[in-house]
């Protein structure tokens, strides 16, 4: 039992070992093709600072 022990132990070692170095790469998950998704809130985003900069312009005129 306690050979079986030391012999997993080595190998995660082992395992281990080789992912650190770069040897091995672990799976990865491949990047998503729909960019529909990521549009509205990039749209989203621009018309909220496009909001909050017109609110900035507007101040600025009453103050000079």
């Amino acid at each position: 039992m306690e050979v079986l022990c030391y012999a997993l132990a080595s190998a995660l070692l082992v395992l281990t070992g080789a992912v650190v170095s770069g040897g091995l790469s672990l799976p990865r998950r491949l990047p998503r093709e729909n960019t529909a998704e990521a549009a509205p809130d990039d749209a989203l985003s621009r018309d909220i600072a496009a909001l909050m900069a017109y609110g900035r312009e507007e101040e600025e005129e009453n103050a000079v």
